[in-house]
């Protein structure tokens, strides 16, 4: 399983930010094919403080060929323009691989 992983820096404005994010950005994502789960995560703070980061959003895929043909496809294409238009200054996507830490630790 892989998963395309959303960083979301502190917004100016947090409330406008989780409007458009809830209300628009959010009805993209979950219209992208073969979206397995969609996990949202708001970041409360780290150990030592405030947090850089406002919002991780990760989309888990059967793999990545299926996962790259969705994010290219119609809906992918309207969610990563939304993206770049509402957050393109605090917005950081990346690819990852899920590892199944059961199996590395045996």
């Amino acid at each position: 399983m892989v998963k395309f992983i959303a960083h979301y820096k502190q917004p100016a404005d947090p409330a406008a930010f989780d409007k458009h994010f809830f209300e628009v950005h959010k009805p993209l994502c979950d219209a992208v094919p073969n979206l397995l789960k969609m996990e949202v995560t708001k970041v409360t703070g780290t150990p030592r403080g405030p947090a850089e980061l406002y919002l991780i959003v990760e989309m888990y895929f059967e793999s990545q060929q299926v996962m790259m043909d969705s994010l290219m496809g119609e809906a992918g294409m309207a969610t990563a323009k939304d993206a770049r238009a509402f957050a393109k200054d605090i917005f950081t996507g990346m690819f990852g691989e899920v590892v199944d830490t059961a199996k590395v630790m045996a």
